[in-house]
């Protein structure tokens, strides 16, 4: 895995999607990529979709629409692939939604200052990936034929994957100054408190207060990527680098999986193991039952 992260990740805005330390019997699968022959991007009902393709007689070119969600739904229709590999993933858009693109859908009130210019939409199109499977330990390497011949691309990936590994026999350590807050500790507690307050109330039944934690870094997002892997270890983990900004992301969860008309979401909150027998079964459920934080959530 280090090695396929470190080899992807020194191309043209990489993606990882990373199961290897899946525990819940669904991480078969981890993908790579890179170079994406289109990107979509923006906020702020501003978003551009820049192509950048190696095939005979196509070249770069640069659209704008107001209409994020609209644009990628067009995109992904004349890209729609279909295969029977048994392979989950074989190409195509990877990418993220920000929180702030709610904006964009409802009339909600704008109450916080954006001092980051990070897009609240973004999406690489891929038709070269290597879809690694966990189980068998065999490496796929898939091309699409959009951005170029799919047999051009074969080759880029064979280059790729068999040179010579730069990685050090000691893996260097990312560096990063001291952690700051957006909150101060007294201010924090004086929100708890409001929030208990509006739940005692009965405005509200569960409210996230989050906060935000920065530092600056030296080091590269890979190498920063396999270090948070080492130390944070989850079932669904990622990487997206775009050049100007990097998404790193570990989740023990999954939120949603569509497949067709189906969707399945595994959530941990308010859940409880399967337990060893039927018995624990049973006491698992009473014990969640009973527990008002659980059945809240």
């Amino acid at each position: 895995m280090d090695a396929l992260i470190e080899r992807f990740g020194s191309r043209c805005a990489p993606f990882v999607l990373d199961s290897s330390l899946s525990n819940d019997g669904l991480g078969q699968w981890s993908f790579f990529g890179s170079d994406p022959f289109l990107v979509f991007e923006g906020k702020d009902g501003i978003y551009t979709e820049r192509r950048n393709t190696l095939a005979a007689g196509r070249t770069s070119s640069q659209v704008e629409t107001s209409d994020g969600l609209g644009g990628l739904r067009e995109l992904m229709a004349d890209y729609t692939i279909e295969h029977s590999s048994g392979i989950p993933f074989v190409g195509g858009a990877v990418g993220f939604l920000a929180y702030d693109y709610g904006r964009q859908i409802e009339a909600l009130p704008d109450l916080t200052r954006d001092d980051r210019d990070l897009p609240d939409l973004y999406f690489g199109f891929y038709d070269g990936i290597a879809a690694l499977n966990h189980v068998t330990g065999e490496l796929s390497l898939i091309a699409l034929g959009i951005r170029a011949d799919a047999a051009v691309v074969i080759e880029e990936l064979q280059a790729l994957i068999t040179a010579d590994s730069v990685l050090p026999e000691q893996p260097s350590v990312p560096q990063r100054g001291a952690w700051g807050w957006n909150m101060e500790r007294k201010a924090y507690l004086q929100s708890v408190e409001r929030v208990r307050d509006y739940i005692a109330s009965g405005d509200v039944y569960q409210v996230n207060l989050s906060q935000r934690a920065k530092c600056r870094f030296a080091g590269n997002p890979t190498e920063l990527y396999r270090a948070l892997r080492r130390g944070n270890p989850a079932p669904y983990s990622a990487l997206i680098d775009s050049g100007a900004f990097s998404v790193l992301s570990t989740s023990p969860e999954q939120f949603l999986r569509k497949q067709g008309r189906q969707i399945e979401t595994r959530p941990i909150k308010g859940t409880r193991p399967r337990g060893a027998d039927a018995a624990e079964d049973v006491r698992n459920a009473q014990a969640l039952r009973d527990s008002e934080k659980d059945r809240a959530e």
